[in-house]
Parts: structure tokens; C-alpha cells; sequence
């Protein structure tokens, strides 16, 4: 079996919630994406705790069809391992900060809150899907995945000019949609589910 034909059958299996492939998928996340993950954090307690939210965060995306190019899943993980990891850089630089930052108490989330985000989520998630593909992959990439306006215009060969008019108008349209959808549900949400 090829790696392609490999990596279209553990996407398959996860989409269809089989062990096997979330099996396949843990592993090839363990064996290639933790080595970067450890390079990038160093090797901490950490590591072990981005690569198991890499591997949930791969899982969440496949499950919701995010992964349009299954041939691609290895590249994904790495994306969102650097999207992971750029994050716990981040949180450790606030960690690191001022004694009176440390102070300051986390606001509890209520379950109303959660349900909110939930479906603020499951509206963005549904709306995304409805885009034309240069849309989508255009919003996914840029702002789910965290991806820079010119590794994006590199990847799909468009000049700097052409993605930010593609990524304005995806923007204007999946604002467009999501305000029809919202009405259609009668729903009252804040105004960027994004």
C-alpha cells in the first residue's frame, strides 16, 4: 500500500470513528509530529501534552470534513502542531510575566457560555462548508489553521493582490451566508461566529 493510499484510509477510518484508523492517525502523529513539537517547545513535560492536542485537534477536523486533501494529512498535523505550539510559546511568555498577572483570577465559564460557543462553532463550521472550495480553503488556512497570507498565496499561486481580494470577499460572503443562516435559525448570536 502506498503512503497516499495509507493516508486516505486513516482519514476514512476516523471519519467513520474506527479505531484503527484513530489508532494509524496517534501514531503517525507520535512518530513524525512530536520530534517537532519537542524541537520547537524543547524537550518538556509539554511536548507530550501538545502532541496528544495535535492529535485531537487532527481528529476533530477530519471528523467535521476539514481535511479536503487526505493525501495531505501529515502536512495538516504539522500545521496544527505549529499553530499548537506557537500558542504554548506564547502561554509560557505570559507565564513568565509579572507577579500581579499572575494574580489575576480566570473568569469561570458558564454552561451557558459553552453552549453559546458550541453553537457559534457548529454555525461557522456549517457555513464554512457551504463556501465555494477557494473560499473555504482560503478562510481555513488563514484563520483556523493560522497559516501566513504568503505561505497560503505560495501554496495555491496567487500573488499577494489576488489573496487578499479572494480572502475579502471569502470573508464577505461567509458573512453574508452566516447572517442568512442565523436568520434562518432565528438564533441569537454574537456577530462574529468566527
Amino acid at each position: 500500500m502506498s503512503t497516499q493510499s495509507s493516508l486516505r484510509g486513516i482519514v476514512a477510518q476516523v471519519e467513520r470513528r474506527e479505531p484503527e484508523g484513530l489508532a494509524e492517525l496517534y501514531e503517525m502523529i507520535r512518530t513524525h509530529v512530536r520530534c517537532c513539537v519537542g524541537q520547537r517547545l524543547g524537550w518538556t513535560d509539554s511536548v507530550d501534552d501538545v502532541t496528544h492536542d495535535v492529535f485531537v485537534t487532527a481528529t476533530e477536523c477530519i471528523r467535521h470534513g476539514a481535511v479536503k486533501e487526505p493525501d495531505k494529512l501529515l502536512s495538516f498535523a504539522y500545521a496544527i502542531a505549529r499553530h499548537l505550539t506557537s500558542r504554548e510559546i506564547r502561554q509560557k511568555a505570559r507565564r513568565r510575566g509579572t507577579k500581579e498577572a499572575e494574580r489575576v483570577p480566570e473568569t469561570s465559564t458558564t454552561p451557558e457560555q459553552l453552549h453559546l460557543k458550541a453553537e457559534r462553532r457548529e454555525l461557522a463550521r456549517s457555513v464554512l462548508n457551504r463556501l465555494p472550495r477557494l473560499e473555504r480553503d482560503i478562510l481555513e488556512r488563514f484563520y483556523l489553521q493560522e497559516q501566513t497570507a504568503e505561505d497560503i498565496s505560495r501554496e495555491m499561486g496567487l500573488t499577494e493582490t489576488q489573496f487578499r481580494l479572494a480572502k475579502s470577499r471569502a470573508k464577505a460572503h461567509f458573512g453574508v451566508l452566516g447572517r442568512k443562516t442565523v436568520a434562518r435559525r432565528g438564533m441569537d448570536i454574537v456577530r462574529d461566529p468566527l
